[in-house]
């Protein structure tokens, strides 16, 4: 069987072809780890959507190597100039390792103009010890019988090209059927995967839950004193790390970074935020952030973007409308999360870690674009130190701890609070807020630590109360006071009345 250079250069490139794909698929293979990686760094577009483009490559190799295993076994067949040794081995190759197999025989037998004389048919030479040698007319009808007439030949050929591609179609049908079978299970088994590593969607709320009575042992007030009650939440899972504030009172609204339903999934890193009235409970808006973390200047509401274990950030939206104003991500090398977060006057000071790297990154509030950074610096790790005035008021090291005032300039102490507090405290201008170990809510003047006000609760704290592991917030705005159990999930917002005078 002879072949044009087109014939040859085709079945030549279908060879290479079926050579060179085992060599690039486990090139491709053994990049996924990498490209998980580059997902975790940017949170983009899953490494598993690259076996869309894989997949129907290697449908379309397996349709080529089988139309190849075809071809060769068909030459081999009639390829009777060939060796017998030669074209057993390697008709078995082209079974058991056709990317070997298949470039030895497309060299030898049809890049070649005449195989190399190793690979050739051995030919049988007549003797003289044939009886009929001499005859000539036994030897015209020897050959007869060996070289079938040119009818015999084209009905030969036409039969095994109907066999052949009999064959081959049902081969082509079977393989585009178990192609699109295993395609959609692909993509089925692909989604499963996605859907794992995906944020699970959040759940929108019209309204936070609210109390209908004190059914449950909840902490409720036993005496108002110089406050009104607001609103009370039940079923309010939040959580306090380091400088994290989860609760916020600002813009006359209700700022909560938490979950009412926590997930179950991998969305368990990040949480909901919320902006709701405190007069209805209404949820205005919502959004996801990757921590409890935020704060506000009193335009923007700043907190930690969204993270699935890459690249930690922040990221801003308008107070009023939840919009999102701008999202920054900081190098994953050094920011794998954040430790620390601080707001300045028009930029947010962050520390960042991951594993034994760390840095700083400044911020700016307005257009999210990183000033400056700094990376392998210690990290602080400082507790809360927020100034008012000529003041800085900090609570003690101990739990439950005492709140004291130093002078910004020369760190004397100005005032120490009698009573003990638990969990942080909330400066509110002139008015400063914390709830004491006798379950009292306070407010006390920011300049003097003399007391306005003072809310008494129920049931009192057990002797075996955690406070180190439990998180009891409080958050303030002028004269309106949240106040946060983590322990029985509770969130009160309450009024001091004596504070508009102030």
């Amino acid at each position: 069987m002879t072949f044009n250079k087109t014939a040859k250069t085709a079945v030549g490139i279908g060879t290479l072809w079926i050579l060179f794909y085992p060599v690039l698929f486990i090139g491709f293979m053994f990049l996924i780890p990498f490209g998980m990686m580059e997902f975790d760094r940017f949170g983009s577009a899953s490494p598993f959507d690259s076996f869309g483009l894989i997949f129907p490559l290697h449908c379309l190799t397996g349709i080529i190597m089988l139309g190849l295993i075809g071809f060769y076994l068909t030459h081999i067949i009639k390829n009777t100039g060939a060796s017998e040794t030669a074209r057993i081995i390697l008709g078995i190759g082209i079974f058991f390792m056709p990317y070997i197999a298949m470039p030895f025989y497309f060299y030898l037998y049809i890049w070649r103009p005449e195989p190399p004389e190793w690979a050739r048919a051995t030919q049988k030479a007549a003797t003289t010890t044939d009886p009929d040698f001499d005859d000539p007319a036994v030897l015209i009808q020897q050959l007869k019988e060996e070289d079938p007439s040119p009818t015999t030949k084209k009905s030969n050929n036409r039969q095994l090209l109907i066999v052949l591609g009999v064959i081959g179609a049902v081969v082509i049908l079977a393989i585009a059927g178990f192609g699109v079978f295993a395609y959609r299970a692909m993509n089925d088994f692909m989604q499963d995967i996605e859907d794992t590593f995906a944020e699970p969607e959040p759940i929108l709320y019209d309204s936070l839950p609210t109390y209908a009575g004190n059914e449950k042992p909840y902490f409720h007030p036993a005496d108002l004193g110089d406050f009104t009650e607001i609103i009370h939440f039940k079923e309010i899972s939040t959580w306090l790390y380091a400088n994290e504030v989860p609760i916020l009172i600002a813009d006359n609204a209700l700022f909560l970074a938490g979950t009412i339903q926590p997930d179950d999934g991998w969305g368990d890193i990040n949480v909901d935020l919320f902006r709701v009235n405190i007069e209805t409970g209404k949820v205005d808006w919502q959004a996801r952030a990757g921590s409890a973390r935020m704060f506000t200047d009193g335009r923007y509401l700043f907190t930690e973007a969204v993270n699935n274990f890459g690249a930690a950030g922040m990221v801003a939206f308008d107070i009023k409308t939840g919009e999102q104003l701008w999202e920054t991500r900081f190098d994953y090398d050094y920011a794998a999360g954040i430790g620390n977060a601080i707001l300045n006057d028009s930029s947010i000071t962050v520390e960042t870690y991951h594993h034994g790297n760390s840095a700083v990154f400044v911020v700016d509030t307005e257009s999210g674009r990183i000033i400056s950074q700094e990376k392998n610096v210690v990290r602080t790790g400082r507790d809360i130190s927020v100034p008012y005035n000529d003041l800085v008021l900090e609570k003690d090291g101990t739990y439950p701890g005492n709140i004291i005032a130093f002078g910004k300039d020369n760190y004397n102490v100005v005032w120490q609070s009698e009573e003990t507090a638990v969990g942080n405290f909330a400066v509110s201008g002139p008015v400063t807020y914390f709830l004491t170990d006798a379950v009292q809510l306070l407010a006390v003047d920011t300049n003097t630590g003399s007391e306005i006000g003072k809310l008494i609760l129920e049931p009192r704290f057990s002797p075996d109360f955690d406070f180190v592991n439990s998180s009891i917030i409080v958050a303030a705005d002028e004269n309106i006071v949240a106040l946060y159990f983590e322990e029985t999930q509770q969130l009160s917002i309450y009024k001091l009345n004596q504070a508009e005078s102030q």
